[in-house]
């Protein structure tokens, strides 16, 4: 049996599904976020020239960030 994984950029209609892991994520950490934190965040993996938001469609998301050096966290 082959398990076939589609990777697309995210889209509209993922938003939901994203929102989920990365609330549970900040749960898991303790970390507080407002609402608007997730909506900001959300748009820039949608609408950034350097962020972009990335989906595995068999069970989980993934971001990546292009930038200059790995060794200047922040510096993109």
């Amino acid at each position: 049996m082959t398990t076939v994984v589609e990777i697309s950029f995210l889209t509209e209609s993922d938003r939901a599904a994203w929102e989920v892991p990365a609330r549970g994520k900040d749960t898991y950490f303790a970390v507080d976020r407002a609402a608007a934190d997730y909506d900001r965040t959300w748009r820039r993996l949608l609408d950034d020239d350097r962020i972009r938001g990335i989906a595995a469609r068999l069970d989980g998301f993934a971001h990546y960030l292009f930038h200059a050096s790995v060794w200047y966290s922040g510096k993109c």
